[in-house]
């Protein structure tokens, strides 16, 4: 843990600080015993498991890989780079829940020049145990924006685009391909 308390790992160590700010976006996810924490990173295919303490436990990569692309263009008012996403900027892991067993993880891999506005929205959920294995991925019937978990009530809840924010409430057992929810 660094002296201001803050911890994890960035999938993107060697990059600039202003550009380091929006490549390390991430969601992020607590196991309900409260022992670990997991970050979904949004520029990634890339998800990381730390214990509470601000150890590094390990990284999980996605199915999907995503290959990072975008630019930097000097700003001379502030004297920095900014960070530029190009229409082949896809995006990673938008939301994250957790329960005691396993990491639900929501992905878009939608590009900014085939889908716009609509490239932050995803319909794939990858669903990892915490030691990393890839248990499953299923396609939700409608893309979201993120996702809440109901364990006791096997529910997934999402918030999708209606025209305004909508949620939208699936049941886990169809979601997941019959798979429990706990």
């Amino acid at each position: 843990m660094d002296p201001d308390g803050a911890w994890g790992r960035s999938p993107f160590p060697d990059v600039l600080p202003e550009i380091a700010i929006h490549l390390n976006r991430s969601a992020i996810a607590i196991d309900p015993a409260r022992r670990r924490a997991v970050l979904a990173f949004l520029y990634a295919s890339r998800l990381e498991v730390m214990g509470t303490d601000g150890t590094s436990q390990r990284g999980i990569s996605g199915p999907a890989e995503i290959r990072l692309d975008y630019r930097t263009v000097n700003d001379p008012v502030e004297g920095i780079e900014r960070f530029i996403r190009t229409p082949a900027t896809r995006y990673g892991y938008v939301s994250v829940i957790a329960d005691d067993t396993r990491i639900y993880a929501l992905f878009s891999g939608r590009s900014k020049g085939e889908w716009n506005e609509n490239a932050i929205l995803a319909d794939t959920l990858h669903v990892f145990a915490w030691s990393g294995e890839l248990l499953g991925e299923w396609r939700l019937p409608k893309a979201v924006y993120s996702i809440a978990l109901d364990a006791k009530a096997h529910k997934l809840y999402a918030v999708g685009p209606a025209p305004s924010p909508a949620i939208v409430e699936l049941d886990g057992a169809l979601v997941l391909g019959r798979a429990t929810i706990r």
